[in-house]
């Protein structure tokens, strides 16, 4: 493979990335990448965590912006919701999904979790930007994430975290 077959690659999946970038019109409330805009257009846990991953490697501060806007949503509790509207959905597709996940307690947020990826990620992207003050804001989510899972999903104890729900395993679309 020749070198600018490979950049033109890396530069279609950067514009792909920026084309699914939702913010709140960069005032600093959101940032992240959704998964489509028409049938995705909410923000999910671990898509983040991945997409975080990747931004790693074209724009940091992008990087570190969606992992800061995942833990935005975080209960009290330290639950990480899976899935977080920061705005309403314009397709009809879109529309069918808000309607179906009214059923959480919270409008804004789901109340399940997924895979605890995002460990990884701020792991990958602190590696890379070796930025004290971005890991030191967001390390305390982490931590609170990490213990609500020890108190809330490990019910015998063994170290073995538990699902609730089948969405929860991250495979709900298979």
């Amino acid at each position: 493979m020749d070198d600018n077959y490979t950049e033109d690659i890396i530069e279609k999946a950067r514009n792909i990335l920026e084309s699914h970038i939702v913010n709140d019109n960069n005032t600093g409330k959101f940032m992240y990448t959704c998964p489509n805009h028409n049938n995705y257009p909410h923000q999910w846990l671990w898509d983040s965590c991945f997409h975080s991953i990747v931004w790693s490697h074209f724009d940091i501060e992008k990087a570190k912006t969606e992992l800061l806007t995942v833990v935005k949503k975080q209960y009290d509790n330290g639950l990480l919701p899976h899935m977080s509207y920061w705005r309403k959905s314009q397709s009809l597709i879109g529309k069918l999904s808000d309607w179906l996940f009214k059923i959480w307690p919270d409008k804004d947020r789901s109340h399940i979790t997924q895979p605890p990826v995002i460990s990884h990620a701020v792991e990958i992207v602190y590696n890379k930007c070796k930025d004290l003050d971005w890991l030191k804001e967001i390390i305390e989510p982490l931590l609170k994430y990490f213990d609500w899972l020890k108190t809330e999903r490990d019910y015998d104890n063994d170290g073995l975290v538990s699902i609730i729900h089948p969405w929860e395993s991250g495979m709900d679309m298979l």
